[in-house]
């Protein structure tokens, strides 16, 4: 639920992300205020106004269970299927056609895109590998006052 520039970022290359202006930090723990989404919202990508854009580019949400799976149109899914107490698998599942796309278009992308996809989801996971599998407080007591950018 984290998920998009606006939250939690991709858990990815966000360095080579804000490269391209997109201004997205990764969080390192979760956040309660940001649990909620709903069929029809948008997770956005790029901020408002970026590269002289009105609004800012995204995947809109077309399913969403909460705490088990939330699916992204033209994107695709994330699905998390409990192993036992305390432990879970997630599922990434992407698409790179729809049902109305040239084949020739879907194999341009799939040639052009794809790659590239492919490295940025693979630390994508590894990142959120990283943080669930965490089990230290990654947020130690700071100075009072002290802040912490972005997270």
């Amino acid at each position: 639920m984290q998920l998009g520039r606006d939250r939690a970022g991709f858990y990815s290359y966000d360095a080579l992300e804000n490269l391209f202006g997109l201004r997205i930090h990764n969080a390192d723990r979760i956040h309660a205020e940001w649990q909620n989404r709903a069929v029809g919202d948008l997770v956005p990508a790029t901020p408002a106004g970026w590269m002289g854009l009105d609004k800012a580019l995204g995947w809109k949400i077309s399913h969403v269970e909460r705490e088990r799976a939330i699916v992204l149109a033209g994107w695709g899914a994330f699905v998390l299927q409990a192993i036992d107490e305390g432990h879970c698998r997630l599922f990434v599942r992407s698409t790179v056609t729809g049902p109305k796309v040239p084949v020739w278009a879907a194999a341009l992308s799939f040639a052009t895109f794809e790659p590239i996809h492919f490295v940025m989801e693979r630390r994508m996971l590894l990142g959120i590998k990283v943080r669930a599998e965490r089990r230290i407080d990654p947020w130690p007591e700071v100075l009072p006052g002290a802040a912490i950018a972005g997270h």
